[in-house]
């Protein structure tokens, strides 16, 4: 995909399994990375599948923060990317072991470790998609795609949704009831169960 290589976005510095990991962005990396996105910090043997929870502005010198260089462009531009730098947030979600490998056998699970000091940072691709949620097919059901990644599905198993009570919620506005018409079409369309709807807002 255009767009999406393996160019490193940056590396692992510090954090904690339960507070989540920061990653020192190369360059200007924060303009690029958003809030939101899907990334993949690549272990020695693992592959980490990660969410961007923050981004923070960081300096390795607390005198440059006291006295900023408001004046001199030419000073601003020396201490970008060396002495000031953005830093991510990352929470990993699965782990892929075999990370050397895109194919093959490796199954995401749950996440119960972390990567070692400088692991890599890349965006997600496709591929990664395809392997966390499956391909789209008869049973995966593409409901749509993640922030800035526009032709990459996230797939739902319609089969597995159906099998138990689910629930659909968040704030006014965040598109609860385009994502419930979108699988209940899904539903319809793949003929794996029936739908009654109660529509108390005529929406």
């Amino acid at each position: 995909m255009d767009g999406y290589d393996d160019h490193p976005l940056g590396v692992v510095t510090d954090g904690s399994f339960s507070a989540g990991l920061t990653v020192r962005l190369d360059g200007d990396g924060g303009d690029d990375v958003q809030v939101g996105s899907f990334v993949v910090l690549e272990g020695n043997s693992r592959r980490y599948f990660s969410l961007i929870n923050d981004l923070q502005l960081r300096a390795t010198d607390p005198g440059i923060i006291s006295d900023p260089p408001i004046d001199s462009a030419f000073v601003r531009e020396a201490l970008r990317g060396i002495h000031t730098f953005t830093a991510a947030m990352v929470r990993p979600s699965l782990v892929i072991d075999n990370a050397d490998s895109i194919i093959g056998d490796a199954k995401p699970r749950a996440v119960r470790t972390i990567p070692t000091h400088f692991a890599r940072m890349r965006r997600a691709r496709e591929e990664d998609f395809d392997l966390v949620f499956g391909a789209e097919g008869k049973d995966l059901f593409a409901i749509g795609s993640p922030i800035a990644m526009e032709g990459v599905n996230v797939t739902i198993d319609l089969k597995k949704l159906v099998e138990r009570p689910s629930g659909i919620f968040g704030q006014t506005g965040t598109g609860k009831s385009v994502l419930t018409r979108l699988i209940l079409f899904g539903i319809i369309r793949s003929d794996i169960a029936s739908a009654l709807v109660f529509d108390m807002h005529d929406e």
